[in-house]
């Protein structure tokens, strides 16, 4: 006697990346996302995605990575996509030595790094807050923060403080003024 016997081959499900960046700046994140609708969703490396539901992964790399995200249908199959991501460095960044200046005089910011933009931030006092060299003429102290930005979008941020000094008041006294000359005399 023989047996008839009927095997069913499930296909695997038709899933596919929808989106995700080629890239991440360094201490930021993006999003995955997958075709929803199956029955579960699971990524790896575990320690680098939050699950969004439904196919939305939150990723935070902390260094170039290929994610792995498994799909599972109703019917227990399960497909793995490859989601490559790279991380790019932030730009470093300097927005100059720490400066003291007496009221009423200038100070100019001089900004370094490997950007292609730049932007001083606490714009009031300032001469030019998109410039690499600006002046500043701030009446009271002030930290300005320099955000600076590379090709890839990455942002970085560097700080540097402007404090301002009264103006030393010099008493010359009841003093003494030469007829001849005009001239003031300071005693010492």
């Amino acid at each position: 006697d023989s047996s008839l016997v009927t095997i069913f081959v499930d296909s695997l499900p038709d899933a596919s990346v929808l989106s995700a960046p080629s890239f991440i700046c360094s201490e930021e994140s993006g999003i995955v996302v997958v075709t929803g609708g199956f029955n579960s969703y699971s990524a790896s490396p575990a320690s680098a995605v939050i699950p969004l539901g439904n196919g939305r992964f939150e990723v935070m790399p902390t260094s170039s990575l290929s994610l792995t995200i498994r799909v599972t249908d109703i019917e227990g199959c399960s497909k793995n996509l490859t989601v490559p991501i790279e991380v790019k460095p932030l730009p470093e960044i300097f927005a100059g030595d720490d400066e003291i200046v007496c009221q009423g005089d200038t100070a100019t910011l001089i900004a370094s790094g490997e950007v292609v933009s730049f932007f001083w931030g606490n714009q009031a006092s300032i001469e030019s807050a998109n410039e690499q060299v600006t002046r500043v003429f701030p009446e009271t102290s002030v930290t300005y923060t320099l955000t600076g930005t590379d090709t890839n979008g990455c942002i970085s941020y560097d700080e540097v403080r402007v404090r301002v000094h009264a103006k030393p008041v010099i008493d010359a006294g009841d003093g003494a003024q030469d007829c001849d000359l005009g001239l003031s005399l300071i005693h010492i």
